[in-house]
């Protein structure tokens, strides 16, 4: 008997809900169980589980183990229920049908045993299988990279990849090929598939990736190692119309990045509903272009990988410009993930997708977008507008959404290892759910306060990972009016930039120059203002505070992104990259297409989009205050319980950021980002608590002074700048001495922000505080300062794409030392103190500085001048000393 025989218990099988399930991980679970052992699975895996009905009408679901999907998912129906009833039925104790379960067990293991008895895995500096041990910094492997190893050691199943470290990037171009090709290799043997290979072919996704997170920016190139070999097998594997659809996305990937205008005009004939004979004909008309560019492209799989990892390196020297605005002090390379495609255009219960386990508006709820029979990067990068579904609860995504219903209880695992709210990147097949990224959720302001107060409120988090969480941005969008998204849809598109916040938007009129910002903004005060220029530089920070958005044509100077960034201003960056100028004697904006934007007319800035639209959003006027100050405001039934609970949010979080005491600020960093954007900044006692924070955290304080970045000086200073006399001198004894004991100064040392404390003016009697050691310490960073700030404003970003490397690199310009430059210290040239001038340590122009100090005071002041000599009069007035003769030093 072969265990099957019998009558049938189970009638129908109404769906397989998994997790995706590796054929490594199917091989090693199979000879854990062959060889007598139990598998232990890792905290919180979730079994198969398989909804069926039984000969007598009974719901039943049935948790299997996961090599048994093999035999119940997408097969023969008489094959799963045959398979399904003989589970039932050992369980029920059937000793035949527990016999032929080990037998197909045992088959099933030498099956797949076969297609890994290869040689062994590559594993070395550069390439990277996620089967690895030890740990690799996301400078290595990026970020994308880091958190995929992190959730598969935890058990979460991610579709199968390797990784080439950030090191390839450096390689000649043979010896990158030949990692890649170990890649390539590694990834055979690990999803038991191969590249041509007719019966299991590989098909891959190759993601660049960066340290930083940057959500749709770095390019992803899907089916990558499609050639005619595979033709034949793929409508076997996913059906006819899934392989025609696959076969054109594979032709469409490699014509856009060939040819983009050669590509244009065909990308807006593709859409999800092609009909298959219309995708052959697309298809046809793309390869006939490929084949007059590049014909290897069309029949050799590793021609097309080699292609794409010089394309995505390409890309990343392209656009280093304005990627350098979001890197902190050390140059970053990209790496690139291969990873096994999963198939989501078999059907329409095949999708991509983002899951957000909390609503991204409302912060309650789970909220998913998807789109049916697409491939992701098309839902990723905006090309689609994608299907909304909120679920309160678990069981509401039972029917229609199966494979999240199964994952549902992973998202409070991943909740717990983010400590706050987080967006998923995964597919849909079925009710399979396959794990393709995950990020901490950037909300609106309203949503991330709920999401965030809640979590608190149970304990998950504390104070300190509420005040993480909750950027003023996200204070600001709750307090003013906000953008309905949905407007957005009907608005023309003007263009496509780098976004500097992650959920933002914001309509107003546009300018070209911050005298007519000003002037705009005094004629009509309630209206917004958006700034466009071809580049921002450091000196347009101060202006950042008046504007309610930027446009750039150029990446801006990291002083602007940080200060767009801490105000929450919606900005885009890099705009000339997609085909926009600007003319400013016309003040017009011109886009690729020809569109033309006069200086006034409506824009909008979408954030979360990268995208700027022509016309102004519908918005949706603040009205939370209003409701907590006991004003009446129109609420419709749905709406009032939401803003009664957001009422309760909101007071809470702003109870807590009073409690929040001076020992938790541990940084000048932190102390200024709360006077400029924060909770100090309208707080009469602002000095007080600084002064407090400081007096009880000096040692951290110092300690990261030193992790400073550039962009940062102006958060820092604000925070300096308010402490006492005798405490700023504390800092920069010990900022100096800490310096001198780790060797480092000027850009090490905390990236020029020492410098940028130092005032020449500063009086004689702050000056006598320090050693003559010191005063020369802190002149010397001070002219690394000037110099830096020289840097900074010769710069343009358009032309120069590296700023700290060009520090790092070539040192800093030099400055031109006259008496004028030096000016500034004539109090401490009236001080009196013996500076020495002796030191291997200094840059080589403080010693200038220094020499000119020495010089006598008729070099400085015109004796001669009543006017001149009475600038020097009044100030020895000040310092209480004797007027100097002209030839005394």
């Amino acid at each position: 008997m072969s265990g099957e025989d019998g009558p049938r218990i189970i009638r129908k099988i109404a769906v397989v809900r998994t997790e995706y399930l590796s054929a490594r991980g199917i091989h090693a679970n199979l000879e854990c169980r062959v060889r007598g052992g139990r598998n232990v699975p890792p905290a919180g895996a979730l079994s198969p589980e398989i909804d069926c009905t039984t000969v007598s009408g009974e719901r039943l679901t049935i948790r299997v183990r996961d090599y048994d999907v093999r035999f119940l998912d997408r097969v023969a129906s008489s094959e799963a229920l045959g398979h399904l009833d003989l589970i039932v039925r050992a369980r029920r104790g059937d000793i035949e049908a527990a016999a032929e379960l080990r037998r197909r067990t045992n088959a099933l293991y030498l099956r797949i045993a076969a297609r890994f008895a290869e040689p062994s895995i590559v594993q070395n500096d550069l390439v990277i299988p996620y089967t690895a041990a030890g740990e690799y910094p996301a400078s290595v492997i990026s970020q994308k990279g880091r958190i995929l190893f992190d959730l598969s050691r935890r058990g979460l199943s991610t579709a199968d990849f390797c990784l080439l470290s950030s090191a390839a990037y450096h390689l000649p171009p043979e010896e990158r090929r030949k990692h890649l090709r170990e890649a390539v290799h590694d990834l055979e043997i690990l999803t038991g598939r191969k590249l041509e290979n007719p019966d299991d072919p590989l098909l891959i996704a190759v993601r660049s990736a960066l340290p930083e997170y940057f959500p749709g920016f770095m390019p992803t190139y899907l089916n990558v190692g499609l050639t005619p070999a595979v033709f034949k097998g793929l409508p076997r594997r996913y059906g006819k119309e899934a392989a025609g659809l696959i076969r054109l996305n594979n032709r469409k990937t490699i014509l856009e990045a060939l040819d983009p205008e050669a590509f244009a005009p065909i990308e807006k004939e593709i859409h999800p509903s092609l009909h298959p004979a219309r995708t052959r004909e697309l298809t046809e008309a793309v390869e006939a272009l490929i084949a007059r560019r590049n014909p290897e492209l069309l029949t050799s799989a590793a021609a097309q990988l080699e292609f794409f990892q010089e394309k995505a390196y390409a890309y990343y020297e392209t656009h280093l410009d304005a990627l350098r605005n979001f890197m902190d002090r050390e140059i970053h390379y990209p790496s690139l993930i291969l990873q096994r495609m999963v198939c989501t255009v078999m059907d329409d219960q095949s999708y991509p997708g983002v899951l957000y386990s909390r609503h991204p508006r409302r912060g309650q709820g789970v909220f998913v977008q998807f789109a049916r029979k697409v491939f992701g990067e098309d839902l990723m990068t905006g090309r689609l507008q994608p299907e909304e579904r909120t679920f309160f609860h678990r069981e509401e995504a039972r029917e229609e959404f199966p494979a999240i219903y199964h994952f549902w209880d992973r998202l409070n695992q991943l909740e717990e290892i983010f400590r706050g709210p987080v967006i998923v990147e995964f597919t849909g097949v079925h009710g399979t759910f396959t794990t393709l990224q995950v990020n901490a959720a950037e909300l609106a302001g309203a949503g991330m306060v709920t999401a965030v107060m809640d979590m608190h409120r149970a304990g998950r988090i504390g104070a300190g990972r509420v005040r993480e969480l909750i950027k003023p941005y996200h204070i600001r969008q709750i307090e003013s009016d906000a953008i309905e998204p949905k407007s957005l849809e009907v608005l023309p598109r003007l263009a496509q930039g780098m976004s500097v916040l992650p959920r933002a938007a914001v309509s107003g009129r546009l300018y070209f120059s911050a005298d007519r910002v000003r002037q705009a903004k005094a004629e009509r005060p309630r209206e917004n203002v958006i700034l466009a220029k071809e580049r921002f530089t450091p000196q347009d920070a101060v202006d950042l505070p008046v504007v309610s958005g930027i446009c750039s044509l150029s990446p801006a100077a990291i002083h602007v992104v940080t200060a767009a960034q801490n105000l929450g201003i919606p900005s885009l960056l890099s705009l000339e990259s997609d085909g926009v100028r600007i003319d400013p004697d016309k003040r017009e904006m011109i886009n690729r297409d020809g569109r033309v934007v006069r200086e006034g007319d409506w824009v909008t800035i979408s954030s979360r989009w990268r995208r700027l639209f022509l016309g102004k959003a519908v918005y949706a006027p603040a009205r939370l205050l209003r409701f907590m100050a006991g004003e009446h405001v129109d609420l419709t039934p749905a709406e009032r319980p939401r803003f009664e609970q957001l009422a309760r949010d909101y007071a809470a979080y702003r109870d807590l950021m009073e409690k929040f005491g001076e020992a938790e600020f541990g940084s000048l960093q932190d102390l200024g980002h709360a006077l400029r954007y924060g909770r100090l900044r309208d707080s009469a006692k602002a000095g007080e608590f600084i002064n407090r924070s400081f007096d009880l955290n000096e040692g951290r304080v110092i300690d990261h002074l030193f992790e400073a970045t550039l962009g940062t000086h102006l958060i820092n200073l604000a925070a300096f700048e308010r402490l006492t006399p005798d405490r700023q001198i504390r800092l920069l004894r010990a900022a100096l001495a800490l310096g001198r004991e780790r060797g480092i100064f000027g850009y090490e040392a905390g990236a020029f922000v020492i410098g940028g404390f130092v005032r020449p003016e500063w009086p004689g009697s702050f000056w006598r505080q320090f050693e003559p050691a010191d005063v020369v310490g802190l002149i010397n960073e001070w002219v690394l300062h000037q110099k830096y700030l020289v840097l900074m404003d010769a710069v343009d970003e358009r032309r120069l794409r590296r700023i700290r490397e060009e520090i790092i690199n070539h040192g800093l310009p030099r400055v031109l030392v006259t008496t004028g430059f030096v000016r500034g210290f004539m109090s401490l040239k009236l001080a009196g103190i013996r500076l020495p001038a002796e030191n291997e340590d200094l840059d080589p122009q403080t010693s200038e500085v220094l020499a000119c100090l020495g010089r006598p005071y008729g070099d400085f002041f015109d004796y001669a001048d009543e006017r001149s000599l009475g600038v020097l009069r009044r100030l020895c007035e000040k310092e209480s000393v004797p007027l100097p003769g002209p030839e005394d030093r």
